[in-house]
């Protein structure tokens, strides 16, 4: 009997050796130096306690992490200072959190891909604007969401607290529900995405002590028809008002000198823009797939059209670009179909590839004597194209720049028929070739001699540098001791190893202060700004500032 006893308690054994061990996750713990939470068989997480809450990997690190698929709702109560980087990465289940007064940061990517997370509770609006978010969401997917104070919610029309110094970056961003938002003058920076997606916006008056507008402040709202922006704002991020298809008219101020990419991008219903005239470039896609744009003038103060920068604005009959524009970037007007003429003044000295590519209606061109090179698909397929007017100073016409150009018959250069026999003229030129070319052109520009600069030795010299920073860039100011002729100003840009990330460049101004901006995006530790001769000689020894 002892026997079969023994077996069977050995087979029992056995039997219990060999099956799972069930854990069950902890429903509460510790986590950060002073904080405590617990979840609840709702689905509530309860962070208490005091101090900042530690920063995780990927969400992995959170000692809550074994539960998030259960995890509905989060109230983080008043004490906690800090949301932790990714503390709630991916949890799809959660539908609402709370944030207490006492929150002054969120950390990067804190509710990235929270899906369903569609309420908002706070007790204090101007608290809460005044919490530093970092990019919580790492994508520029916008979320609907609900904003509740005092647990009713932030609809219709709203005010800001007078006495609100900053709206933090994506602090409305979704609420559909708004209609209207009246901002004091107490406000000088508008955060990151911090109206984006709120459709039911229809006007808006930034006040004159705003100094900068962020990335993507009202980004996709589609309802919004009318926008005043204060004399004092002196950079648009990028991609501020894009996609806003209701927005029909807009006004830049002269304190802008700053208009980041795609400002514009896809506002379809945009017929007019105002540039003010310190506004310095025209940036990469700022007006792409403005289909209802008609004309724009180009102030002087402009010095590049970046790359896109009116590409597929289908309704564009005319152009005026100023006289200090130096650089036409690539595909700039492509596929501008009602776009009938164009004058490329005597400042510009480079124009990018398809820069008017596509252009069908485009019947005459006439180039200004700074240009030298007129690059491959420049006119390409501007199947309207009749006549162009060439001045001497073009010594090289690329393969393929006025490719398909079928009606292009009469050409009026400002040189010799030895000169023109001389200038190199690629392949796919056809039709610039057999056109009728009248040489000596009275049409064409005639060159307008240039002062030549007083010769000016390039000792080691000091400027003084100036680093202002906003939400979403740095901004260098760089005053010489002496004036230089063709220098530019260089910003070397590095990783924390040293590792040089980008190199940016901008001609030195010679009658005011040059400007040089390293976006934020970049992720750079720290900018070396000097300056160089266009030789590549040294004037100004690199000065370092960190950017971290």
């Amino acid at each position: 009997m002892k026997k079969r006893v023994l077996s069977l308690m050995l087979m029992l054994s056995m039997v219990y050796a060999r099956m799972p061990v069930i854990v069950t996750a902890a429903t509460s713990d510790t986590w950060g130096q002073n904080l405590t939470w617990t979840l609840d068989d709702n689905g509530t997480l309860t962070i208490t306690g005091t101090g900042d809450m530690y920063d995780g990997y990927k969400y992995k690190n959170y000692s809550w992490y074994n539960k998030c698929s259960e995890i509905k709702s989060i109230i983080i109560e008043n004490g906690v200072t800090s949301i932790g980087r990714e503390a709630f990465y991916g949890y799809h289940n959660l539908t609402s959190v709370t944030i207490p007064d006492s929150v002054v940061s969120i950390g990067e990517s804190a509710f990235c891909d929270c899906d369903n997370l569609d309420s908002v509770y706070i007790t204090d609006l101007a608290a809460y604007l005044n919490i530093n978010f970092g990019n919580i969401t790492s994508n520029p997917k916008i979320y609907t969401r609900k904003l509740y104070l005092n647990n009713k919610r932030i609809a219709g029309a709203i005010t800001i607290p007078n006495g609100v110094t900053k709206i933090s970056a994506y602090a409305f961003s979704g609420c559909d529900g708004i209609t209207s938002i009246t901002i004091p003058d107490s406000v000088s920076v508008i955060g990151e995405q911090a109206f984006g997606g709120c459709d039911g916006i229809t006007s808006v008056t930034i006040p004159d002590n705003v100094t900068s507008i962020g990335e993507r402040v009202f980004y996709g709202c589609d309802g919004l028809t009318s926008v005043t922006i204060g004399n004092s704002v002196t950079s648009i991020g990028e991609g501020a008002f894009q996609g806003c298809n209701g927005l029909t008219s807009v006004t830049i101020p002269n304190s802008v000198t700053i208009i980041g990419n795609s400002i514009f991008g896809g506002c379809r219903g945009l017929t007019s823009v105002t540039l003010g005239d310190s506004v310095k470039s025209i940036s990469k896609e700022a007006f792409k797939y403005c289909v209802s744009l008609t004309s724009v003038t180009i102030p002087d103060s402009v010095k590049s059209i970046d790359e896109d920068a009116f590409s597929d604005c289908d309704s564009l009959t005319s152009v005026t670009i100023g006289n200090g524009v130096t650089n036409i970037g690539a595909y700039a007007f492509f596929y501008c179909p009602n776009l009938t003429s164009i004058t490329i003044p005597d400042s510009v000295i480079n124009i990018g590839t398809s820069a008017f590519s596509g252009c069908s209606g485009l019947t005459s061109v006439t180039f200004g004597n700074g240009i030298t090179n007129i690059g491959s698909y420049t006119f390409g397929y501007c199947r309207g194209l009749t006549e162009v007017i060439i001045p001497k100073s073009v010594i090289e016409i690329e393969s393929d720049a006025f490719r398909n150009c079928s009606k292009l018959t009469t050409v009026e250069y400002g040189g010799s028929k030895a000169e023109w026999e001389e200038m190199y003229i690629g392949t796919n030129n056809d039709y610039l070739k057999n056109a009728t070319i009248h040489y000596n052109s009275a049409l064409a520009p005639t060159p307008t001699p240039k002062p030549t600069p007083k010769p000016t030795p390039f000792p080691t010299t000091t400027a003084t540098i100036t680093k202002t920073e906003t939400d979403t860039a740095y901004t260098f100011d760089v005053a010489p001791e002496a004036t230089y002729a063709n220098c530019y100003v260089y910003a070397g840009i590095y990783d924390k190893r040293d590792g040089l990330i980008a190199v940016k460049r901008v001609p030195l101004e010679t009658t005011s202060n040059t400007t040089i901006i390293v976006n934020k995006k970049d992720n750079a530790a720290k900018a070396k700004v000097f300056i160089w001769a266009d030789t590549l000689q040294p004037i100004i020894t690199a000065e370092e500032f960190p950017l971290i």
